[in-house]
């Protein structure tokens, strides 16, 4: 029997190396991006001998594949994801490149014009919804991003499109 499974049966459990070699829930997904994926769901990804059990494999797949998660557990899994260190405000041009290579993944090596266009998209809808910082106009303040998500005014299916391959990213 191998170590994996012997670790498996031994604790049902597996260690993040394991989930992320072995698993399809990495896809095309950027290292870091998959790294902010990781934390939001409570693991530290710095750690390669993190556990992950039966019911957070689940949440991680319903969440990277089935696309079923409750709208509240959704809006807080985006918010961790874009924002981890829970910084007041978060400069376009980062949103824009994290949006973007989401978006696209590492298959492709250079930006390509569907996911360019949907981040750009994306940043001009922050800044028409009024998420901008009036005290430094090139930075989204993250608290009135979550406000407008909460209040419905920015779909979180719009997030959602990022981690689906088969999306057609469509910015309203």
């Amino acid at each position: 029997m191998t170590d994996v499974l012997r670790d498996l049966k031994a604790q049902n459990q597996i260690t993040l190396t394991c989930l992320l070699q072995f698993s399809d829930i990495k896809q095309d997904k950027f290292d870091d991006i998959m790294n902010r994926i990781i934390f939001a769901f409570g693991i530290d990804y710095r750690d390669p001998n993190s556990r992950v059990d039966f019911d957070m494999y689940v949440r991680i797949k319903c969440f990277m594949k089935y696309y079923t998660i409750s709208k509240e557990d959704l809006t807080k899994m985006w918010f961790k994801i874009i924002n981890p260190s829970a910084n007041v405000s978060l400069p376009k041009d980062e949103l824009e490149d994290l949006f973007e290579r989401f978006a696209r993944g590492k298959i492709q090596s250079q930006k390509i014009l569907v996911s360019a266009h949907f981040s750009e998209n994306m940043i001009k809808l922050l800044e028409r919804e009024g998420c901008e910082n009036p005290e430094e106009p090139k930075e989204i303040l993250m608290s009135e991003v979550n406000r407008k998500i909460e209040d419905g005014t920015i779909n979180i299916e719009l997030f959602n499109q990022m981690i689906k391959t088969e999306c057609s990213f469509k910015v309203w």
